[in-house]
């Protein structure tokens, strides 16, 4: 968007010089409060009333109902429990739907003077921490939410702005959901690639046995299975000091059994390669 050609100190840290054109307006000038109509319900309750509407909490959807408080434009700006310090998630939103709201969430109907987008855009800005009461649970009563300053410019440039950021952030946000799909599949490829790797060997046409071992399934025809007992020996700093016994049930008899940690490792089994140098090779990158 253009810059504008003069601005004017709006006496805010977190907004800074502001056009002089703009005003800057406390957000009591703007909204008008709703809250008295919301009606909290415990979740035992709405068991009974399950449905398709909205049931707004805090700061998100908690749950789903068959009835609806509110059936207009709406914003939505959380009261108390909303990460009002953490700004990469919003405590305010823009509601169009019938909906539901509980205590926890401010409901405020937007003025003729402001475009309710616009009123999301600057209240998910705002620094929270003149306004917030609660050493334990972060609150934002009615009173500290009318005292919030924002810059108010005229309504047609208020449209013109949240047009321009909701096309800015659709374009953000469908970006972030390529890269976490593409995170997801490099995650799942990483997990396959090992356990095909310490399974399988890494020369994939090796010929393959069966290993008897339901979790692990075919193997390599050079590798073998080994108690771990024959991988591993008991080092000199634990030699002479006490085993911790365990209680481990019998599933033939339903009787518990003492049993040392120990001797409970040497009952499980690893795959092994036959020839310690190949498995030297194999950790070096290489296969036979």
């Amino acid at each position: 968007m253009k810059k504008y050609s003069d601005y004017k100190n709006s006496s805010v840290p977190w907004i800074g010089e502001i056009p002089t054109t703009w005003n800057l307006s406390q957000l009591r000038y703007v909204i008008e409060c709703l809250d008295g109509k919301r009606v909290p319900v415990e979740l035992s309750l709405r068991a009974d009333m399950q449905g398709n509407i909205p049931y707004w909490g805090a700061g998100n959807i908690v749950d789903y109902v068959d009835k609806a408080l509110f059936d207009e434009e709406l914003v939505l700006l959380g009261e108390d429990g909303a990460p009002f310090f953490d700004h990469t998630r919003p405590v305010a939103f823009h509601i169009t739907e019938p909906i539901w709201a509980n205590n926890h969430i401010h409901v405020l109907r937007i003025k003729e003077n402001a475009d309710p987008k616009y009123i999301v855009y600057v209240l998910n800005a705002v620094d929270y921490k003149e306004y917030i009461n609660g050493a334990i649970l972060n609150k934002l009563t009615q009173s500290a939410m009318n005292r919030i300053k924002i810059p108010l410019p005229p309504l047609s440039v208020q449209k013109k702005i949240s047009k321009h950021l909701d096309k800015k952030v659709a374009a953000i946000n469908a970006l972030l959901t390529q890269k976490e799909s593409l995170v997801t599949l490099l995650q799942e490829k990483r997990t396959t690639t090992i356990n095909n790797a310490v399974t399988r060997g890494i020369k994939t046409t090796a010929k393959m046995y069966e290993s008897s071992v339901e979790w692990l399934g075919e193997v390599p025809e050079n590798w073998r299975i080994v108690p771990a007992k024959a991988l591993f020996a008991q080092s000199k700093e634990n030699k002479g000091r006490k085993r911790i016994p365990h209680r481990r049930g019998n599933p033939k008899d339903g009787k518990a059994r003492t049993q040392t940690a120990s001797s409970h490792c040497k009952r499980r089994f690893l795959v092994f390669r036959i020839h310690r140098a190949c498995l030297c090779r194999c950790v070096k990158g290489y296969d036979r």
